[in-house]
């Protein structure tokens, strides 16, 4: 499983950085870059998934 990003749909509020910041970070134009795609083991899931669950602009998903 892998998190991606729709930098089209990406504000740069930046929850998912403060949820995860080993995993996101926003960049100079706003937008958000996942910095490590692939989930390995559950709590890397359960964190993404709260990312994507927090995104205000439905921005991030989950796939695989």
């Amino acid at each position: 499983m892998r998190v991606e990003v729709d930098r089209t749909k990406c504000a740069g509020m930046g929850l998912c950085e403060g949820l995860a910041p080993e995993r996101f970070q926003i960049q100079q134009d706003g937008t958000v870059e996942v910095l490590d795609a692939e989930l390995d083991g559950d709590q890397a899931i359960d964190i993404a998934q709260e990312a994507v669950d927090m995104c205000p602009t439905a921005s991030l998903r989950i796939v695989g």
